[in-house]
């Protein structure tokens, strides 16, 4: 109970793995690995090498770089699993170690995603920006990393979501008037200390540094650094998890475009 770690049987998990129609399939699991149960992983990729199934997951940086984190890849890959998205969290360390995300990412993040690409295993990052300790040059420097580190990204606007420590933190900031349905990850959702950092400026240059990423060129370019030990699903999925996000991207844009002409011309004079 409360913070424990509970593990399901790996065989349970070989059995519902067996029953998929499928030849790909994604592990919705939150985390796949864990600092200090790597052996455990290292267990279920092996019971699940013999299922012939590709597949994709979601993982943590800091186990990778761990003494076992080797052998865990090995396995990971050998069972099939073609690509990882993993939590950037944040562009500056500053804002990681605001958010209190370093423990969890480690100490060499770059590292870590050229040894899970050096074991044949594609990348996505998450990574959250406009965050009260960030500027916008860090939504600039979102894309010069993608381009650096030859990855797909998915960014979001932060979110203090309830019950959380940076809820704690940005409560006395939050605008409160926004409701539920704005915490989507679009949004601004609190002051910040630069104020040139409008709402309107960080939900803009959201967008635009996102779909810059999103780029043509970019997708391309990214499918150069996909392991050619994964093709072609791995290409595959690398395009399915880019373009649908792109043209969902390019609507919620010009949705909000919209939004921003008529709040303006509500505050028209007259």
């Amino acid at each position: 109970m409360g913070g424990d770690i509970r593990f399901r049987p790996i065989d349970h998990i070989v059995r519902d793995v067996s029953a998929i129609p499928e030849k790909m399939y994604i592990n919705g699991d939150e985390n796949i690995w864990w600092q200090g149960f790597e052996q455990r992983a290292i267990d279920m990729f092996t019971a699940l090498k013999g299922s012939g199934k590709k597949w994709m997951g979601f993982g943590s940086l800091r186990p990778v770089l761990t003494p076992a984190g080797s052998r865990m890849l090995n396995a990971a890959r050998e069972s099939g699993m073609l690509t990882v998205w993993v939590g950037w969290d944040a562009i500056s360390d500053d804002a990681l170690t605001a958010y209190r995300a370093d423990g969890k990412i480690g100490v060499d993040r770059e590292r870590a995603i050229r040894t899970l690409r050096d074991h044949g295993i594609d990348v996505s990052l998450f990574y959250m920006v406009g965050g009260r300790n960030d500027s916008l040059e860090d939504f600039k420097r979102s894309v010069e990393l993608a381009d650096r580190l030859g990855v797909s990204m998915h960014p979001s606007l932060l979110v203090p979501y309830p019950g959380t420590e940076l809820r704690r933190q940005y409560e006395p900031y939050l605008y409160k008037e926004l409701g539920w349905e704005y915490y989507t990850g679009a949004y601004a959702l609190f002051e910040h200390p630069d104020p040139r950092m409008t709402p309107e400026v960080r939900e803009e240059a959201f967008y635009e540094s996102s779909l810059e990423i999103l780029s043509t060129w970019r997708i391309l370019s990214h499918m150069r650094h996909v392991p050619l030990s994964g093709f072609p699903y791995a290409h595959i999925l690398s395009l399915m998890n880019q373009l649908p996000v792109r043209t969902g991207m390019r609507i919620a844009y010009e949705k909000w475009k919209a939004e921003r002409v008529a709040v303006r011309a509500k505050q028209l004079p007259g």
